[in-house]
């Protein structure tokens, strides 16, 4: 038989080589595929944050895919710019109620458990406390007040918290970007992390999250730090009555305060729940017991109409009654409107365009006469787009066209000419002509024109009722 020679030997490793690495692509492409749930469609004004903590948002819709490489991209869906967020994604908006974490993260439980979430996960604003360690050195905190002992730091909502390798730490929300040189200690509802060593606090027992994944941080407390640690804000010693954390020695004052706040005086049904269960449940687990919450999830305005996304979970039936307050920022009337609890979606209707509105979420409990609101927002429709152009300018006459906002038909309408500021001519809208209802094409005749000329979109008629809208165009007769 003959031997391969040297050259063929090494054209045949070159080929199983490549073959390996073809097959090995082929794979990878086979698992990208398969994994699905890659791509999301994103909110117009939805703020998401790049690597290097900087807010990137569009005014428009967009979509968040993740790529080959393992990154996220922003990308908009008009003009197809994109920008690089990172390995995860982190969104919320002033609307929307609700956090939108991307990709693989662990959760951590007050129980000292953890859970690895992937892909989408959605944060009610207005749910419990929650705590996710996201990479290396690198948090999420989820809580309706996070603060320092001497208020130096709040946020409300949530806050990105990143540590580089000598325990200096990034703060990141919509509000605030602020790092740190000293160590601190950040305190919640339910949670006190103390940052610079990695440890989350609850109910006196500490979680050290260095042994989740592992971490790279090389910071080592000095004696000073440590005999400060040991002492309160009053000099006094830490493992006094008065010292140490507020939630390891005033843990049901502090916790039930929060949760107070939070869900708007639920306290009767938390208390009851560690009444029947004190002699069976451990303190740490009571926090899963309490079972029943309403939120408010997005509001979003178009024209006459606001939808508003909502959850309630009552499955005791504690809950009277779900409703909503509708008023307007500049008027008196208020409208009450009841919310079926089996729901999770309401559109208000017949509203004013371009108006503010102040809608108030709330609930009633069973056997109670009073109103409980959990979240209140501001929001405003939007202004009818209707556009006015000047097409053509002949000698007796001025050709327009219309542009029509198909969410907001007027009934009737009359667009005058106008010169020098005299009203000289007009003409009927004949919305039935109108070309494939989104576009009318008409004319003014006229017998001479100043200088400035202009013509205005006016008597317009929605809904049996005379409105106002801004609709003109102009142009100077040189």
């Amino acid at each position: 038989m003959r031997k391969l020679g040297k050259e063929n030997w090494k054209l045949f490793v070159l080929l199983s080589i490549l073959t390996v690495i073809i097959i090995i692509i082929f794979i990878f492409f086979i698992r990208y595929a398969l994994s699905g749930d890659n791509s999301y469609q994103i909110d117009a004004g939805t703020v998401f944050f790049d690597e290097n903590y900087i807010p990137v948002s569009f005014d428009t819709e967009s979509e968040l895919k993740k790529r080959f490489d393992g990154n996220y991209y922003l990308i908009s869906d008009d003009s197809k710019e994109q920008h690089k967020i990172g390995k995860l994604a982190i969104g919320t908006s002033a609307n929307d109620y609700a956090i939108d974490l991307y990709g693989s993260v662990y959760q951590v439980m007050t129980s000292g458990e953890v859970a690895r979430v992937s892909k989408h996960t959605e944060i009610a604003k207005s749910s419990p406390p929650k705590f996710y360690k996201l990479a290396d050195r690198k948090y999420l905190f989820v809580d309706q007040n996070i603060f320092t002992q001497n208020k130096e730091i709040e946020a409300d909502g949530f806050l990105i918290i990143e540590l580089d390798k000598q325990g200096n730490a990034t703060l990141v929300n919509t509000e605030m970007s602020v790092k740190t040189i000293n160590p601190i200690v950040l305190k919640g509802t339910v949670f006190d992390f103390d940052v610079v060593n990695e440890k989350l606090i609850y109910d006196g027992q500490e979680i050290d999250l260095k042994n989740i994944i592992g971490s790279t941080n090389e910071y080592k407390e000095s004696e000073e730090d440590s005999t400060d640690k040991d002492k309160n804000d009053d000099g006094e010693d830490g493992n006094s009555s008065q010292g140490g954390s507020n939630n390891t020695l005033s843990y049901y004052d502090q916790y039930f305060k929060n949760v107070v706040n939070s869900f708007n005086n639920l306290a009767n049904s938390v208390n009851s729940v560690n009444d029947n269960t004190k002699d069976t449940v451990k303190k740490n687990e009571i926090y899963y017991d309490f079972s029943r919450w309403v939120s408010l999830k997005k509001v979003t305005p178009s024209v006459t109409t606001i939808n508003l996304d909502y959850q309630v979970f009552d499955p005791n039936s504690e809950y009277q009654s779900v409703f909503i307050l509708v008023k307007p920022v500049n008027g008196d009337s208020t409208e009450k409107l009841q919310l079926n609890k089996n729901n999770t979606g309401y559109v208000l209707r017949n509203l004013t365009p371009d108006t503010e509105y102040v809608i108030s979420f709330g609930f009633q409990m069973v056997g109670e006469n009073e109103d409980v609101y959990t979240d209140t927002v501001t929001v405003k429709t939007r202004q009818p787009d209707y556009q006015l152009e000047i097409t053509k300018v002949t000698r007796d006459r001025i050709y327009y066209t219309l542009k029509i906002d198909t969410n907001y038909s007027i009934e009737s309408a009359t667009v005058a000419l106008y010169s020098d500021s005299s009203r000289i001519g007009e003409a009927l809208v004949d919305f039935s002509t109108t070309t494939d209802g989104v576009s009318y094409e008409g004319n003014i005749s006229y017998s001479s024109l100043g200088y400035m000329v202009e013509i205005r979109l006016e008597n317009m008629i929605y809904n049996g009722s005379i409105i106002n809208l801004d609709v003109s165009d102009k142009f100077i007769n040189e």
